[in-house]
């Protein structure tokens, strides 16, 4: 791994702020259980298969120092109706070589609900309803290869290839795509000429695992004028918390690497008063 920048003397002193926002346990409501699923495979497929397609163009416009070996992560937002541990979808990203790196609650309105009614002798069924109104859900933050990405993307397009076994659990998918680097910022609009960030990214703080991901964010900053200060990242769970200091005018382009879950303004340690003021 790069070696770990040091603070220059002077520079600013920062405090990892409320992030365990970041880290803590998601609540959901429980849902109904033995529902059906609220599409069928081909029309999950259909659904699916542009936005994987559209996920897939976007990373690969990125550059590639803002991809560490050639790897992204993308979100998989779960149809509200299939939160459960029991949903999790398994099969599905071991078929599109995925694999889960967090998770995060989430409002989204879905296409279809499946509600259970009585018909009028009394007996339960099934209806499907279009969604109208924003429901709670979980969305997957999943990290594969660019070619991967572009394989099960062109794979799902052709309708001619039938679904594999474990890809038919898309039809409790409700949404796939690459987070933007507008979305993971959390900056105001109102910013200095240098700001000091608060950068969080999935690089799980496991140095076998995903040292690759900070090595690459090292380089990655220092090539954009900003310092990363890595021998002051804190690990919490599976996101690692590193300070930056960084130009305003490159922020966007910092926000576009791969790994980065949220960028947003650093808290400082305030100064104590001086006593000649008193």
């Amino acid at each position: 791994m790069a070696e770990a920048a040091r603070l220059p003397l002077g520079a600013p002193r920062f405090l990892i702020g409320q992030g365990e926002r970041l880290t803590e346990t998601i609540k959901l409501p429980s849902v109904g259980r033995g529902l059906p699923p609220p599409y069928e495979p081909w029309e999950a497929r259909s659904r699916i298969a542009p936005q994987l397609s559209r996920a897939s163009d976007v990373a690969q416009r990125l550059p590639a120092a803002a991809c560490p070996n050639d790897r992204v992560v993308s979100l998989m937002t779960m149809h509200p109706s299939f939160v459960a541990k029991s949903s999790f979808p398994a099969q599905l990203l071991r078929a599109g070589r995925l694999k889960s790196v967090g998770s995060r609650p989430r409002q989204v309105t879905p296409s279809v609900n499946v509600h259970s009614v009585k018909d009028s002798r009394g007996r339960t069924t099934h209806e499907r309803r279009p969604g109208r109104e924003e429901r709670h859900t979980i969305e997957f933050f999943v990290e594969s290869t660019r070619r991967d990405l572009s394989d099960w993307a062109r794979h799902l397009q052709d309708e001619a290839e039938p679904l594999e076994h474990d890809e038919r659990e898309i039809v409790i998918v409700e949404q796939f795509r690459l987070p933007s680097a507008a979305e993971r910022s959390r900056l105001p609009s109102d910013r200095p000429d240098e700001i000091p960030l608060e950068i969080v990214l999935h690089a799980a703080g496991d140095g076998a695992l995903y040292g690759f991901v900070l090595d690459a964010f090292h380089a990655y900053a220092l090539a954009l004028g900003a310092e990363a200060y890595m021998d002051r990242r804190l690990a919490i769970g599976r996101l690692c918390f590193v300070p930056v200091l960084a130009p305003s005018s490159r922020l966007e382009e910092l926000a576009q690497f791969s790994f980065l879950r949220v960028v947003r303004s650093m808290p400082r340690l305030r100064a104590p008063a001086s006593t000649d003021s008193i």
